[in-house]
């Protein structure tokens, strides 16, 4: 039997995209609202230029007053990646640091993709050939 080389996946090759952002003004209300309108979980927030600031996610919302800015709520402490960032390294990341998403980056921190937990399970099974691990 030929060895096969496998090909490496990316964040890229993963990341839904657009992602749908919220300013870090927006009210808890709003952003319950557009979670449920896209049937999303994770939220990236921006500022003004469209740099990421930080993240909010459905749990965060459960039971909040309507009426709180999103940046009251919001996660402060980010990790983010690149498109280039390989899938192992995403994945080790969530797992060791409790997390379910990763937003996808540029250069300048606007975001350009989110890769969430459910986007790396999917991959694994709707793609048995590639190897993550390479």
């Amino acid at each position: 039997r030929q060895y096969e080389p496998r090909q490496a996946v990316y964040a890229k090759d993963l990341m839904s995209a657009p992602v749908t952002a919220v300013s870090q003004e927006v009210s808890v209300g709003e952003a319950r609202k557009l979670l449920e309108d896209y049937r999303i979980r994770h939220l990236p927030v921006v500022n003004y230029d469209q740099r990421i600031v930080g993240l909010i996610s459905d749990r965060d919302l459960i039971l909040r007053d309507e009426s709180k800015k999103v940046e009251e709520l919001m996660s402060r402490s980010l990790i983010v990646a690149q498109a280039k960032t390989r899938l192992q390294e995403m994945a080790l990341t969530m797992v060791l640091q409790k997390i379910h998403s990763i937003p996808i980056v540029d250069e300048e921190y606007r975001v350009i993709g989110i890769v969430t937990s459910d986007d790396l399970l999917q991959s694994v099974f709707k793609n048995p050939q590639v190897d993550f691990w390479a």
